[in-house]
């Protein structure tokens, strides 16, 4: 079936669906009728890739007769590798790391309708990635990491073993056998589950949970950029719950003694896990000695990857603050780039 849409083609008549349906039909008002959008604006329109651009923005009904929760507002980004699109409040300000050039929009609509029409201009933002590569460390390549250090740590500490799986009918299933790796682009971080467990010579096996959050930013200064690892550490020491009953209570409270050192216990090992996620990235990053010549600008944690950006040397870029920046790369808010 084609229909042809060319102007002056179009006869409403033969649209009609015999028995009602089809779309839902967009607001006969224009959305620009009845909102003005007093500000929206780029804390800078040029950024090397990923790296952060605050977008502020205010919205107000025309009149007061208008009632703002009615209605849906939305900020659109399109023209990076996968158009995105944000419920927004009336006023508020994100942060977004674009990869690609692009442009930023806001739309209106009914609530219910789903028919959202433009009422702001259009931003343009620049990513300039002149003499820039992008590295990326899969996730799998990350979780195999991962499962190497938890084999070591293993292997150095008297009594840890990998929990086992249950066998049979009889036996509790006590969560998850594997080493597991999430990526997570909001808040950017990356959490790491390790299932140890203890071996106790003439008593039971107890359960070791150790769950890690890791957090990696690049800090800079004029002549250097500097890889920062933080790394949390949570962890849990206990039995399952048939096993307690068994000893009537007391391996509750070996738990209870054992999770008030475990902390102390955790916190000695963390400047040797950041070491070691430190030299991994370097090592991955640098294989065919790109940091001779090239700088690494920004590390970021995706859903799937982390992305390493590295721009010659003399192309350094400090984060971008509220409030302004000397670097003449990044400078102090502008005014937005509008295309017409």
């Amino acid at each position: 079936m084609r229909i042809n849409v060319s102007p002056g083609r179009i006869n409403n008549n033969n649209l009609v669906i015999d028995g009602g349906g089809g779309f839902p039909q967009p607001p006969t008002t224009s959305m620009s009728e009845l909102f003005n959008v007093e500000t929206f604006e780029l804390s800078t329109n040029e950024v090397r890739p990923f790296q952060e651009v605050t977008i502020s923005w205010s919205i107000v009904a025309i009149d007061n007769t208008i009632n703002m929760a009615d209605y849906r507002f939305r900020l659109k980004i399109m023209g990076d590798s996968t158009p995105v699109d944000i419920d927004l409040a009336a006023n508020g300000s994100v942060i977004h790391r674009p990869l690609k050039k692009l442009y930023y929009v806001i739309t209106a609509e009914p609530r219910g309708n789903g028919s959202g029409q433009t009422i702001s201009q259009k931003l343009l933002m620049n990513v300039d990635d002149t003499d820039c590569v992008i590295i990326s460390l899969t996730k799998d390549a990350f979780n195999s990491f991962a499962i190497s250090e938890f084999d070591r740590f293993m292997r150095e500490t008297k009594g840890l073993q990998k929990r086992k799986k249950p066998v049979g009918p009889d036996n509790v299933d006590r969560g998850y056998y594997e080493v597991k790796t999430v990526f997570e682009d909001i808040p950017n971080v990356i959490k790491v589950s390790f299932p140890f467990e203890i071996n106790t010579p003439n008593f039971f096996d107890a359960d070791l949970d150790v769950k890690l959050k890791v957090f990696l930013s690049i800090d800079h200064n004029e002549s250097e950029s500097f890889l920062d690892v933080h790394v949390d550490i949570d962890s849990d020491f206990d039995y399952n719950a048939g096993e307690h009953i068994l000893t009537a209570g007391c391996t509750g409270i070996v738990s209870k003694a054992m999770n008030s050192v475990l902390p102390m216990v955790m916190e000695s090992k963390k400047a040797g896990i950041e070491q070691a996620i430190a030299n991994g990235i370097v090592s991955f990053v640098n294989i065919f000695g790109i940091l001779d010549t090239k700088r690494m600008l920004s590390v970021n944690i995706l859903s799937d990857e982390i992305a390493f950006v590295l721009c010659e040397e003399a192309e350094a870029v400090t984060p971008n603050p509220i409030g302004g920046n000397p670097n003449p790369r990044n400078p102090a808010p502008v005014n937005p780039v509008v295309i017409e």
